[in-house]
């Protein structure tokens, strides 16, 4: 029973064994259950999976436990395997927590080792393989008298006759063997000599009583030395250990190459772990030379092209646009991106502040004129349903969501500046199933248009009237679509694969506009900008300016991502947004931005320009606002939503009021009993009204 048991046990290979000593002092030095002792287990067993896939992490705790007597020496002894009989005498060293890695070795083995340290200095003798063998008892016959012999002095022993011929032939050949060979031979070439199985059997199957362990002859040198290994890292102990031919394939067998004497070994390769570490080190400050040095060549190559473009004409912008989109996509090709702070007056280009969380607490007061960061005053309207699109300007909100109790869609709208704010919202429902992408009231205020399931509807505000609808011919129909805006009448809207404008008049007429971009090259935004309009490309991070023939008209290059979001300032000047986490202020007579904002690489949600100020939101939950009438321009407001994210923001300068949607979310709990009022009602979907926002 006792050898059945035996022989489904996996032995380690030497390579795999002195990884496993060399870890086991380090795993047990760690407190138990910790971390530390997690990730040693996980180093050494991704270490060994490499030579076989029987290492997974709980096979290596398993050994680790399994061996943690023998090999670390709790308990100040070294113990052996439980088998019920007398052990057989293990070789042991005085080192605190370290012991010899030679247990269980015949004693021929152990005296070439003592002449071998005596000796260190002799030249090597090539390292002789033996024949695989067995798990089973060794014969008392066979290695009975070398031990005698080699300790001079006889060792009760009751070990089992058995034996199987390869040992048994493996053991005559070493035995026989000249005594100047085994002296020769330095003992790392000795222990990884014999096949794991000899060590386990001398372990497991000899039963006799032991005389007093044999005291080693060690020198210091060599006792600090292998203290130095146990703390050593795993990717250490792998690089000092000979790669085994019976470890790996043929393949890819390394061929020995001459040896030095022993003494030198351990230095030699300590030298080498510090020649590896310092090239490691060289390479890694090399690659972070070359990647700050690669970086500073892009962004003076940007920088290069914004500045040229002051000097450039209309006509040939379009190289130079071409140039800058080629240079963006070799900088994102090699990992980098960020945004460029370029300002045609350096003055105007600033980085908005980051808030201190202390400042937005409850005690703030609402009076604080000289701090950045403030609390305001506003009327919350609470919407019952998800809103799938919402719009808000100056004088009107609304939004499309599910009817409450029924499956139908709906859009609810107010005029915002109506004296009973916030009680007279009015609903109308909507004949359709889509989910709407995006809407927009016309200037008006008679109908509201929705873009939905490649259609646009339109819906009177006047209930007897009915609702309208036709449909775009997109060559795909799941691209994304860029927001409708009102133009001249119409509105317009264009996909993110493709070159099409879609102009759609009160007939419910649809007119196609090809533009001079290339075919995949489709719109992320589009803005009206007095009778042209401005429109961010997905493939370019250039703003275009084109007229309602798709011909550009000129072109702002500044941003280093896709343009997300533009919004007119003045007849002259505009506000854009990219997912370069970036603000630039634009004059349409320039080429290159007259200012920048930087938002410490937050995520812009919403923006609204006006001619004084530019307001954003950021992901934070955060309103930022931004003086650009002076040089320099200045951060001069920051006001927490709290747990409410933007979705749709317009400031008024008219009346100093601010509009948004708001979607409250915290900590990923996307609907839960946070969102729930006192009344029951929920408080998930808001429209909000801030009032004396700027000016208290």
């Amino acid at each position: 029973m006792e050898d059945r048991n035996d022989n489904k046990r996996y032995y380690p290979s030497p390579m795999e064994q002195s990884i496993l000593v060399q870890s086991v002092g380090n795993y047990f030095s760690k407190p138990e259950r910790s971390v530390e002792r997690n990730k040693i287990a996980a180093e050494v067993s991704a270490a060994l999976m490499k030579i076989n896939n029987h290492w997974t992490h709980r096979a290596v705790r398993l050994w680790f436990n399994n061996n943690k007597h023998t090999y670390n020496g709790e308990g100040g002894q070294p113990t052996n395997p439980s088998n019920g009989g007398p052990p057989f005498p293990i070789q042991q060293h005085s080192m605190p927590q370290q012991h010899s890695v030679h247990f269980g070795e015949p004693p021929f083995i152990q005296q070439s080792q003592q002449q071998n340290i005596q000796q260190p200095m002799q030249q090597q003798v090539p390292q002789q393989q033996m024949n695989p063998i067995s798990a089973h008892p060794i014969s008392q016959s066979v290695i009975q008298q070398p031990i005698n012999s080699a300790l001079q002095g006889p060792i009760q022993s009751s070990i089992p006759s058995a034996i199987q011929p390869p040992l048994q032939q493996s053991l005559q050949q070493g035995i026989s063997q000249p005594l100047q060979q085994s002296i020769q031979q330095p003992i790392q070439n000795i222990q990884s000599s014999l096949q794991p199985s000899l060590q386990t059997s001398l372990q497991t199957s000899l039963h006799s009583s032991i005389q007093p362990p044999l005291q080693s002859s060690l020198q210091p040198s060599i006792q600090q030395t292998l203290q130095q290994q146990q703390n050593q890292p795993i990717s250490q102990i792998i690089s000092s250990i000979p790669l085994q031919p019976s470890s790996i394939p043929p393949s890819m067998q390394i061929k020995p190459q001459s040896s030095q004497p022993q003494q030198q070994q351990p230095q030699s390769s300590q030298a080498q772990s510090k020649s590896n570490q310092g090239q490691s080190q060289q390479q890694q400050q090399i690659r972070q030379n070359w990647q700050t040095g690669n970086y500073q060549n892009f962004t003076n190559r940007i920088q290069g092209l914004i500045e040229s473009s002051l000097k450039v004409d209309d006509e040939n912008m379009a190289t130079l646009v071409q140039q800058y989109d080629q240079c963006l996509s070799e900088m994102r090709s090699v990992g980098q991106t960020t945004s460029h702070s370029y300002a045609i007056d350096p003055k105007n280009s600033i980085t908005f502040p980051q808030p201190d969380p202390t400042e937005f607490s409850f005690s703030s007061s609402l009076s604080v004129q000289d701090a950045l960061f403030q609390s305001r005053r506003y009327t919350d309207v609470f919407i019952n349903s998800q809103f799938d699109a919402a719009f808000v300007d100056g004088s009107c909100a609304a939004f499309h969501h599910i009817a409450r109790f029924t499956p139908d869609r709906a859009l609810s709208y107010e005029f915002v500046d109506s004296p009973k704010f916030g009680e007279s919202w009015k609903t109308q429902k909507v004949n359709t199933n889509a989910r709407i992408e995006s809407l927009v009231v016309d200037s008006d205020h008679k109908c509201v248009w929705m873009l939905g399931n490649c259609k646009v509807l339109r819906l009177h505000l006047d209930p007897n009237q009915k609702l309208q609808s036709t449909d775009l011919t997109p060559p795909n129909p799941s691209m994304y679509a860029a927001p409708l805006v009102v133009f001249n009448g119409r509105v317009v809207t264009g996909y993110s694969e493709s070159n099409i404008l879609y102009f759609i008049d009160n007939r419910m007429k649809v007119t196609q506009v090809n533009t001079g971009f290339s075919d995949n090259n489709g719109y992320s935004v589009i803005s009206p900008m007095n009778d042209l309009l401005l429109c961010g490309l997905s493939h370019s991070a250039a703003v275009r300016l084109i007229n309602e023939n798709g011909a550009e008209v000129r072109s702002f290059v500044g941003h280093t991502d896709t343009p997300i979001y533009i919004s007119k300032m003045s007849n002259n000047t505009f506000l854009t947004a990219s997912d370069d986490r970036s603000l630039k202020i634009w004059d349409i007579r320039q080429h290159a931005p007259i200012g920048h904002i930087g938002t410490n690489r937050k995520s812009i949600t919403a923006i609204s320009g006006c001619e004084n100020y530019a307001v954003f939101t950021t992901h934070p939950n955060q309103i930022c606002v931004v003086d650009v009438r002076g040089v320099p321009i200045k951060p001069i407001i920051g006001v927490s939503t709290d747990e409410y994210g933007t979705s749709n923001l317009y400031y008024n300068p008219v009346n100093d009021t601010l509009c948004l949607f708001g979607v409250a979310a915290k900590e990923g709990n996307s609907d839960s009993l946070l969102f729930i009022d006192d009344e029951g009602a929920s408080r998930k979907y808001v429209f909000r009204r801030y009032q004396n926002f700027i000016h208290l």
